[in-house]
């Protein structure tokens, strides 16, 4: 029988070592626009429901940039 894994352990940081990394995207200029929105956006947000939407993000959007990716490669013949 195999075991559905639970909620992972948070990792080891402190509330004010994460509030300095959104600080520091936030205040970036070279940080996209939509990341940023995104990032507003969340922190507002049920943590639960943003973990869940993160791992669909993920998959979905690696999926996609991958593929994208290896098209690219492909037209150029780039191993």
């Amino acid at each position: 029988m195999s075991r559905v894994p639970g909620p992972q352990a948070p990792r080891l940081t402190t509330k004010s070592a994460i509030d300095a990394q959104i600080a520091f995207v936030l205040g970036n200029p070279r940080m996209s626009a939509w990341l940023k929105n995104a990032l507003r956006e969340t922190l507002l947000e049920d943590p639960i429901v943003v973990l869940n939407d993160l791992e669909i993000l993920n998959l979905i959007l690696r999926s996609r940039s991958e593929l994208l990716v290896a098209e690219e490669y492909a037209k150029h013949n780039i191993p």
